[in-house]
């Protein structure tokens, strides 16, 4: 019998993998979206849009990666941190469709 250490936090959100596995799936479907819309002929405020996109993406990729094994405190930043990018994406996103 294998027991566990009592200190050795239970990871209650591992199930949430898929979820957030989606949602980033749904980023990089609109992030390759964007970069078609853009092309390589964009002017430089446009391209500089591009690059904060896949900035953000980036930074939902980190904390997506994180979050299901978090516990505690540190589940409750990332998730805070990761909705926080998906805002941003949303934001810049929007700016790149005006």
């Amino acid at each position: 019998m294998i027991t566990k250490n009592p200190s050795y936090p239970y990871r209650v959100h591992t199930h949430e993998k898929p979820f957030w596995d989606g949602i980033l799936r749904g980023l990089d479907e609109r992030l390759n979206q964007a970069r078609e819309l853009v092309g390589a002929d964009a002017s430089e405020p446009r391209r500089f849009l591009l690059v904060q996109l896949a900035g953000a993406r980036d930074q939902v990729y980190e904390m997506a990666r994180r979050l299901p094994g978090e516990v505690g405190e540190l589940y409750e930043e990332d998730r805070h941190k990761l909705e926080q990018a998906v805002a941003a994406f949303d934001r810049v996103a929007a700016k790149l469709g005006d």
